[in-house]
């Protein structure tokens, strides 16, 4: 009986299983979400990490715009949540 070979490329499998490369990947995509630190921190983080620099690039400018659409998606409402004045606990709370 024939051996069934693996569908994936050998340097898939070493991405996805050696050096936890992935995990170095998906730690650089997180990073570069933070907003303080973006793509300033997420990339010098990749290289230190030996990471391939172009694609370490591309991970990190799409896990920089990846929360765009959300924040300007909830922005209205969290803005007219705190541009209405509020009672709070009988204390009268306006915002200017």
């Amino acid at each position: 009986m024939r051996e069934r070979s693996c569908v994936l490329p050998e340097n898939v499998l070493h991405f996805v299983t050696g050096d936890k490369m992935l995990l170095k990947y998906v730690s650089v995509f997180l990073l570069s979400m933070v907003p303080v630190l973006e793509l300033r921190g997420a990339i010098p983080v990749a290289v230190s990490m030996d990471l391939n620099y172009w694609a370490s690039l591309v991970i990190c400018v799409i896990g920089n715009m990846l929360p765009v659409p959300f924040i300007l998606l909830f922005i209205r409402f969290t803005a007219a949540a705190y541009s209405t004045p509020r009672i709070l606990l009988g204390v009268l709370m306006i915002s200017a």
